[in-house]
């Protein structure tokens, strides 16, 4: 989660905008996007970039889960706050406390679990857990904080051994640190540590020791860096530890706040950073992302009417670049409440979320009608699917895919407040029959939810051809065309038949 310079207290609760403003009408002459399937640019794309950072207020979980597996949320990158484990009845315990097993403080069973339910909800939801681990308790640190670094490295990993026992069923990937070259994240106050980076590479390597000593399986990675370029932060000194083998290292984290996250990203000096470092090949996570991270922001990126294409044309960015495993948006939070106080920000409403909460349900917001339009309708969320060469014309973007059903298809973003007519010409698609089906689902963040298609028609094949002529895309929309050469087109949702 960002440092608390990111994350602020806004005096009202923030409201997404539920309607659209007047779109101006689609001009006379179509717009032409091209794709050839002959040319694929991601051969393997992940689900793991349908994913949120953060997790919803523990009293909410048991509602909002359901509705993140809806709309096709397959990654969540949670967090374990270290020193929240001791909240309650061992407050105002001290080192030698634990050390001497005070109150049975060693015990885990002592601990207060309850900041890791999420786990529960998100493996029950069918999504990948990605646990980060962050901070520690105040008594255990140099700087008397809970974001200071560990004065004495047995403790810690006593700790760390327990967690991951305890949890070890609910873990698939450990994501070590987060932006540890924010002071608020790891405070060197104290210590003996004379920059962020030779702090962050012990706490990496201690907490993997700490992993692998009960965990040979597990996926472990870090360091949730929030520097692009160059050394990317602390993650350079890390890649470079002798100390740490294959097995300790096995995935690379960092957060991406901006109009174009992947821009920002910077991959060609990270693969060049990988690759110097002898980490080649590491798979890439972009485990928080968003337009800005100020709290009170009202970009209309994040709480107006560009919220659903802002995230669809984020995702399609993702999906065309190899190197990206998975990434996260942030956040899975609520937007017009306080934050649970397991948070790193309890007390603030942020603008950074994604549903709101009226005291018994949450509503999701329409960044996630941008999920289920490519996740469920489209179906790059049930497995590895691949993207081709395509020319989004004059439309702010576009990428055909083929899914992991085998199904063939394009996304269409207008980010712009003109309705376009689209003529969609996919060549070499592999179909050879004479017609396929075409299922049209389309999102906003006024009245098309991505729930039920817009249209569903049969479109003729020529020489492995299909062309779709005056696809409607709305303004401030994005548009998912799927095709079926098997005359229905299956989803979770149930069975669309052709008209």
């Amino acid at each position: 989660m960002r440092s608390l310079r990111g994350l602020v207290t806004v005096a009202a609760a923030v409201t997404m905008v539920g309607a659209l403003p007047a779109a101006n009408p689609a001009s006379a002459a179509s717009t032409a996007v091209t794709a050839d399937f002959a040319q694929v640019v991601n051969p393997a794309a992940q689900p793991a970039l349908f994913g949120l950072a953060n997790e919803p207020s523990r009293d909410h979980q048991d509602d909002v889960y359901p509705k993140l597996q809806r709309v096709g949320v397959k990654l969540e990158r949670g967090t374990l706050h270290v020193d929240r484990l001791f909240a309650g009845k061992f407050a105002g315990m001290t080192l030698q406390d634990y050390v001497n097993n005070v109150d049975g403080i060693q015990n885990p069973e002592n601990w207060d679990w309850s900041v890791l339910s999420w786990l529960d909800h998100a493996k029950a939801s069918r999504m990948t857990t990605q646990l980060n681990i962050l901070q520690a308790p105040a008594w255990l640190t140099y700087s008397g904080t809970n974001s200071g670094v560990p004065k004495d490295w047995a403790v810690w990993q006593d700790i760390i051994r327990k967690v991951v026992a305890h949890y070890s069923s609910k873990i698939d990937q450990i994501d070590i640190l987060n932006e540890p070259m924010t002071s608020s994240m790891v405070n060197r106050s104290g210590s003996p540590y004379t920059s962020q980076q030779s702090a962050a590479a012990d706490l990496y390597f201690y907490t993997v020791r700490a992993i692998r000593a009960v965990d040979r399986t597990v996926t472990v990675g870090g360091d949730g860096d929030d520097k692009q370029g160059g050394d990317f932060g602390a993650m350079g000194t890390i890649l470079r530890d002798p100390r740490l083998s294959a097995t300790d290292i096995q995935f690379v984290s960092y957060h991406t706040y901006a109009a174009d996250p992947v821009a920002k990203a910077k991959l060609p000096e990270l693969k060049a950073l990988l690759d110097a470092t002898g980490r080649s090949g590491l798979p890439v996570y972009i485990n928080e992302w968003n337009h800005n991270y100020y709290g009170d922001t009202k970009a209309p990126q994040v709480v107006g009417n560009q919220a659903t294409t802002y995230v669809a044309n984020t995702l399609v960015n993702f999906a065309n670049q190899p190197i990206i495993t998975g990434a996260a948006f942030m956040s899975a939070l609520p937007g017009n409440v306080t934050l649970d106080p397991q948070e790193n920000c309890p007390g603030c409403v942020i603008a950074q979320a994604i549903y709101d909460w009226d005291g018994t349900s949450a509503t999701l917001w329409p960044q996630t009608r941008a999920y289920r339009l490519l996740s469920v309708d489209a179906g790059l969320g049930d497995g590895r699917f691949s993207t081709v060469a395509t020319d989004a014309g004059g439309l702010t973007n576009a990428v055909a895919f083929t899914n992991v059903h085998g199904q063939k298809g394009v996304i269409l973003v207008n980010d712009t407040a003109d309705r376009q007519k689209v003529d969609a010409t996919l060549n070499t698609t592999g179909y050879t029959t004479k017609n396929v089906t075409a299922t049209t689902f389309t999102a906003d963040t006024g009245t098309n939810t991505a729930v039920t298609p817009t249209h569903v028609n049969r479109v003729p094949v020529h020489d492995e051809t299909v062309t779709l002529r005056a696809v409607d895309v709305p303004a401030y929309s994005a548009v998912a065309v799927v095709l079926s050469d098997k005359g229905t087109l299956t989803r979770p949702s149930g069975t669309v038949k052709r008209r």
